[in-house]
């Protein structure tokens, strides 16, 4: 019985990561400024916050693959960026931070700042075009503070399940 339950948890996270994908690949939703927010990091983080690192890393290499599939940039980038962000939040919660909103807030600017920073790295930086300030200041940046504001319900909806799950794996 732990086995089916744990089976529908970890369904139903990969169901919510899939969920926010499709949303946030969904041409003109969502999009303010002609940016759009990276929901599937911020669900990555508050996987991995909930369910320590290996979960985190995983969940975070499959929401990477997801949007590797869309992205204008190298395939991979996304996916080893996002896995490494997910093992390292997960790894940071058991060791040196609480598991608080503010604390998960800061980490998914962090994670964000980082993929974002990366991508603009090699997309731009490593080629040396002259005027990639406004790049930065006008899609990068942006993206990273509208994508932060969603760390809330992400927070909110995978401590919810998490809690879940966790009393239907003691009544058993």
């Amino acid at each position: 019985m732990k086995k089916k339950i744990l089976f529908q948890k970890y369904f139903l996270y990969f169901l919510i990561l899939l969920f926010s994908y499709v949303i946030q690949a969904t041409p003109g939703l969502l999009s303010i400024g002609g940016n759009k927010p990276l929901l599937v990091l911020g669900a990555v983080v508050a996987i991995a916050i909930k369910e320590k690192e290996l979960v985190g890393g995983i969940y975070g290499a499959v929401g990477g693959i997801f949007c590797d599939l869309s992205a204008l940039t190298y395939f991979g980038l996304y996916s080893i960026s996002f896995l490494l962000i997910g093992a390292a939040v997960g790894l940071m919660v058991t060791f040196l931070v609480r598991d608080k909103l503010s604390n998960a807030a800061l980490l998914t600017l962090g994670g964000m700042l980082f993929v974002k920073l990366w991508e603009y790295f090699f997309a731009y930086g490593i080629w040396g075009y002259d005027p990639t300030g406004q790049i930065f200041w006008t899609r990068i940046l942006p993206t990273v503070l509208y994508s932060t504001l969603w760390t809330p319900l992400w927070y909110w909806l995978f401590g919810r399940l998490s809690e879940y799950f966790a009393r239907r794996l003691e009544v058993r």
